[in-house]
């Protein structure tokens, strides 16, 4: 009798558990679908991007929620330093019911990743309070290309739909970070971010509003400017490979382990569209394998055109994800980036 109370006290701890993760999933996909720095349909950039892939189960070892946000502002910073296009954080515990905590850290992850990307004129309208949010208050600013002032003027900027009516109901207004608003000729729902191109203003008019046109988040980096990164939540390790933000997908995909070769004697090819380069977590990539039934492959070194090991005499037993982001994009720089 007590055997069949455990086996439906358990099934039913189950059952709440995989309520709430489903949950989880629900809010990161709908996060995914009103995120206006995805892709349009019809646009595909024209120069190369490099997107970097890592397991939020990184933050599993560290003990505190301040400690937690610090090393996610570290992989922020890696990604802005090297003009990083995409980051896509996946959870590598997929086939593991119980995996609650999981989650909640990869949505932290990804909730603090877009919160240091978005300008800070607009994180107070974007984001409300949140406990995710709690601590980012430490963390040094990015201070990226469209990170800027209310005085200083820019062909593009980032900005939030208002709910203010237009004239004849055409158009939008957009806070734009500066003194005025910008209107622009697409009806767009109110809330959402958007990249905004600037009309340059006439000096001699006294104008109620800036004027500007919409346009995809990628266009600034067509200009050579770097615009911040998109952000992206694989639900498990295969969803890195098998989605794609830029509608194609990866054609040079680049795995690091202490077991691949040595980057020193690597030639990698002078082109390619986008570049993916995935980091293991805490037990390496074969783990994220192990725990993903998608995958028919049973060598992880399969799923990758490279497999490089970046620091070959590494003076520490073990090196921190958050550690092997930045060694790796130092030594790609030259070759790849």
């Amino acid at each position: 009798m007590d055997t069949e109370r455990r086996k439906k006290s358990r099934k039913r701890k189950l059952t709440e558990s995989q309520l709430i993760i489903n949950e989880l999933d629900k809010k990161a996909a709908q996060e995914k679908e009103h995120d206006s720095k995805k892709l349009t349909n019809d646009i595909i950039p024209r120069k190369p991007t490099v997107s970097i892939a890592l397991p939020g189960s990184i933050l599993s070892s560290v003990p505190t929620d301040e400690l937690k946000t610090y090393v996610i502002g570290q992989v922020a910073r890696a990604a802005a330093l090297f003009n990083i296009s995409e980051l896509i954080i996946f959870n590598e515990m997929s086939t593991n019911p119980q995996a609650l905590s999981a989650r909640n850290i990869n949505l932290m992850f990804v909730h603090v990743l877009k919160y240091l990307e978005t300008p800070q004129y607009l994180r107070k309208i974007i984001f409300p309070k949140h406990p995710d949010l709690q601590h980012v208050g430490l963390l040094h600013p990015l201070n990226c290309s469209h990170h800027m002032k209310q005085d200083e003027w820019s062909e593009y900027r980032e900005g939030v739909v208002l709910d203010r009516p237009s004239k004849k109901k055409r158009g939008s207004y957009v806070n734009v970070g500066l003194i005025k608003d910008a209107r622009v000729d697409m009806c767009i729902q109110p809330g959402v971010r958007v990249t905004v191109k600037m009309q340059e203003p006439d000096i001699n008019r006294e104008l109620r509003h800036y004027r500007g046109s919409v346009v995809s988040p990628l266009e600034p980096f067509e200009t050579d400017i770097y615009w911040g990164y998109l952000v992206r939540y694989a639900i498990s390790f295969s969803s890195v490979f098998s989605e794609s933000t830029y509608n194609q997908p990866y054609d040079l995909i680049i795995g690091t382990s202490d077991k691949g070769e040595d980057i020193s004697s690597i030639n990698f090819p002078n082109k390619f569209k986008h570049c993916l380069i995935v980091f293991g977590g805490l037990a390496g990539l074969e783990t994220c394998l192990e725990g993903d039934d998608e995958l028919k492959v049973e060598d992880v070194k399969l799923l990758f055109d490279y497999y490089l090991n970046c620091c070959p005499r590494q003076g520490c037993k073990t090196i921190r994800t958050e550690e092997a982001i930045f060694i790796t994009l130092s030594s790609l720089q030259g070759k790849l980036l």
